[in-house]
């Protein structure tokens, strides 16, 4: 994932560090399938959101996408189609989901 513009009033920085902590406690989540990796359009339809097990990781929004070279919706899927392979496999192993 590569963020290279901010949003609300925050720096690129900043928002790659929001989504850095987002993603610690998905990846305490047992068991975790590529199912689990969704993307959705926002409210308003403009935006994009990648979650992970109902936890938001990552909002896609125009200017991001753009910086990126791709249209909002082609990014998140770009994005969540590689977390599906990554994240079940350094995800928390053996435990029971809700443990």
């Amino acid at each position: 994932m590569d963020i290279r513009v901010g949003i609300d009033g925050c720096s690129p920085h900043q928002r790659a560090d929001r989504v850095r902590r987002r993603l610690s406690p998905i990846l305490g989540i047992a068991d975790l399938r590529p199912s689990d990796v969704v993307v959705r359009r926002s409210r308003h339809g403009r935006d994009v959101s990648i979650s992970v097990h109902r936890h938001l990781l990552v909002i896609v929004d125009n200017a991001l996408a753009r910086a990126n070279g791709m249209k909002p919706r082609v990014l998140a899927a770009h994005w969540a189609a590689t977390l599906s392979v990554v994240l079940p496999q350094v995800c928390v192993q053996g435990r029971r989901r809700g443990d």
